[in-house]
């Protein structure tokens, strides 16, 4: 077992099939919202949701807004697991420049695009 996904299942409660994983860190998307609209249907968070639960979901949810909002890639199907290590500490988020680095990498995007490295920007047209 790699060990994005290792800290996937560690992060999430997550455990995605075997064939949902391309490479070594890229994630089907669809996978994640698959397992979220069953546990969302199956659990509702209530005030008496341990606090773990609560965690996990949360780490899923910021998975799939750094990958497909934030950091897209020009798949527009797979998120990164490389994210992370950001999402291990939910309460030190606050602490990094995301505009930054949201900004830089959509100047790379704008760079490889111009220079005729890739002809997609990865959708950061949603951001400006």
């Amino acid at each position: 077992m790699s060990s994005y996904r290792q800290e996937l299942t560690k992060l999430t409660g997550f455990a995605p099939e075997e064939g949902h994983i391309w490479g070594q860190s890229r994630l089907l998307m669809s996978s994640i919202f698959e397992h979220l609209r069953l546990i969302d249907m199956q659990h509702l968070i209530t005030e008496d949701t341990p606090q773990a639960d609560v965690d996990h979901r949360a780490h899923l949810y910021l998975l799939v807004i750094f990958g497909g909002i934030m950091f897209p890639n020009t798949s527009g199907s797979h998120v990164s697991l490389r994210y992370l290590p950001f999402l291990e500490h939910l309460d030190e988020l606050g602490c990094y420049g995301w505009g930054t680095a949201i900004l830089s990498f959509m100047y790379r995007g704008f760079y490889r695009a111009s220079v005729g490295v890739k002809t997609d920007i990865a959708a950061l047209c949603l951001l400006l």
